[in-house]
């Protein structure tokens, strides 16, 4: 039998699986909108859920309809639950299964980086993970559908989730799937599983367009945050030197500095994947016997995986003082980063610093 919401909320348990997840994730509480999405997802509602800043929970939400099964080292299956979450990057993807396996709940990312695949796949059609994420790619393959679809796999499936939606709208250009998948799924699971689109991005055009590619009526739950990001400050700066010329972005570099700890760690968003290189090119060369060139660092779109796994593990080790990005960097970072060059596409967080043409 497919998966039956209940009726009403057991509000003991609800208020267990809140304890846990306060636990697992350290944290004091679980605050009220995520309470209200977690409790619309495990009544079988619909949800589309808006919270414009990093880091303001809303991957918790995936989880506490789980933890309301299950806690994490219970041995016995029977009441252990699923939960299917889409995205478009995959290393944000493998982030966050890392981090739920880490603390107890069996998680793995279907990407182009897992190891065996096809056996990963299969493992996920027989129950082995209680969330599985992958791209829209992948779960519009013929294999995921034959291995991971699988009748185990949607009896115990309690939510399917849709993470940064907004990408549903905005790159479907160039990654087409994202138009077709949700519509797919909504197709594929059991009519009483839920559907969730979450993302910090939803303008009301963007609204009605994902309502229309996931299948979402319109007495969708739907929760919004404020914007109000009071730990963000934006700082703009005239430039002193032609565009063309790069040579504002020296101010990046402390005239002091010695080593290369005495540069502030920052990310340069730019608009190109060309403009990227040359910037990387330019701070390479123009620092060249003050710092060793490989503190700097280009990403984007056309950079191999294991390029971008490096990269990504230097950015949170430090090792990367100054790395020159596309915006397929953007949803990716969990750091704290400061500095923007021309271009801003709201993925940077914290201190904000804007280089702007004197006109």
């Amino acid at each position: 039998m497919p998966f039956e919401p209940p009726s009403s909320i057991d509000e003991a348990r609800f208020e267990s699986a809140c304890a846990t997840a306060c636990t697992l994730f350290n944290i004091p509480e679980v605050r009220k909108f995520q309470r209200d999405a977690a409790r619309q997802t495990i009544l079988g509602h619909d949800l589309l859920l808006g919270a414009p800043s990093t880091g303001a929970g809303k991957t918790l939400i995936f989880v506490l309809p789980l933890l309301y099964y299950w806690t994490p080292g219970q041995t016995e299956t029977e009441n252990r639950k699923t939960i299917f979450v889409m995205g478009p990057l995959s290393a944000l993807l493998q982030a966050q299964a890392n981090e739920f396996t880490q603390k107890g709940i069996p998680s793995i990312a279907l990407t182009g980086r897992t190891p065996n695949l096809r056996s990963a796949m299969e493992a996920c059609g027989q129950g082995d993970f209680c969330v599985v994420f992958a791209g829209p790619e992948m779960a519009k393959s013929a294999e995921f559908r034959r291995a991971v679809l699988t009748e185990t796999f949607l009896k115990s499936l309690i939510s399917a989730v849709t993470d940064e939606a907004h990408t549903l709208t905005k790159w479907v250009d160039f990654r087409p799937e994202f138009a077709d998948v949700p519509g797919f799924l909504r197709k594929a699971i059991p009519s009483g599983v839920p559907m969730a689109a979450m993302s910090a991005t939803l303008p009301q055009e963007v609204v009605a367009d994902i309502k229309q590619k996931v299948g979402f009526g319109e007495n969708v739950a739907r929760i919004e945050l404020s914007n109000s990001k009071p730990n963000i400050a934006l700082s703009v700066r005239i430039m002193q030197h032609s565009e063309e010329s790069l040579a504002d972005l020296m101010s990046l570099i402390p005239h002091d500095a010695t080593t290369p700890e005495d540069i502030p760690q920052t990310i340069i968003y730019t608009k190109t994947r060309q403009e990227a290189h040359r910037v990387q090119d330019f701070l390479r060369r123009n620092c060249a016997g003050r710092f060793p060139a490989n503190i700097f660092e280009f990403y984007e779109s056309k950079v191999g995986d294991r390029a971008k796994e490096r990269i990504e593990k230097q950015l949170e080790t430090g090792e990367l003082r100054i790395v020159i990005a596309t915006k397929a960097l953007g949803m990716v970072i969990y750091l704290l980063v400061c500095g923007l060059f021309r271009y801003t596409y709201g993925h940077c967080r914290d201190s904000t610093i804007l280089l702007s043409p004197g006109s």
